[in-house]
């Protein structure tokens, strides 16, 4: 769409100003909006307290930004509000839907081929919770408690997608094992 755009401009007799690419430009505000967007909404709060559709908004900068300005945006205050956040939505959240978009969070964070991020959400116990909640009938027994007339998302929908979580760890921990299993470094007693 914005290659359409310029050569459109270009067509009117329009010209660059500084002479890069729309396509350019539009990356490069990406990523400014990016490294001030993150480090701001994890630290509006404290984490117990952050609205929902920030989580959401949390949600697709970690999904969608460069793995590089994510990690930019990360500064050790951002990157302390996301460990707390990670040890609110697994340990402290009471609401079905900070647990769906954590669990969302989780997965955005752990698809990126970095080594901390995946360890920053397994360090959390994040494949044990989601494996119980994917599998336990009743999400009480996880300390989450049906609030019917605040929740958005059901049950079913937070078990789908925290199977979807604990698949994509268990995938991880496969993979990484493997590799380790076949290296020639050091291995704990068996």
């Amino acid at each position: 769409w914005p290659s359409r755009c310029e050569e459109l401009l270009e067509k009117h007799g329009s010209d660059r100003p500084d002479g890069t690419s729309a396509n350019k430009k539009l990356q490069e505000l990406r990523e400014a909006f990016g490294l001030k967007m993150v480090g701001a909404l994890l630290t509006l709060h404290p984490s117990p307290v952050l609205p929902v559709e920030v989580l959401e908004v949390l949600h697709l900068l970690f999904r969608e930004l460069p793995l590089d300005v994510v990690r930019q945006s990360l500064e050790p205050q951002a990157y302390h509000a996301l460990t707390s956040l990670l040890q609110h939505i697994i340990g402290g959240t009471d609401n079905l839907s900070v647990a769906l978009v954590g669990c969302r969070i989780m997965r955005a964070l752990h698809s990126r081929s970095d080594v901390g991020l995946q360890h920053l959400v397994r360090s959390h116990g994040a494949a044990r919770w989601a494996r119980r909640l994917s599998t336990i009938k009743d999400v009480a027994h996880c300390g989450l408690y049906r609030q019917q007339h605040h929740e958005r998302v059901g049950q079913e929908e937070l078990a789908s997608e925290a199977k979807l979580l604990y698949d994509d760890l268990c995938a991880t921990e496969q993979r990484d094992g493997a590799i380790s299993e076949g290296s020639d470094g050091w291995q704990a007693n068996k």
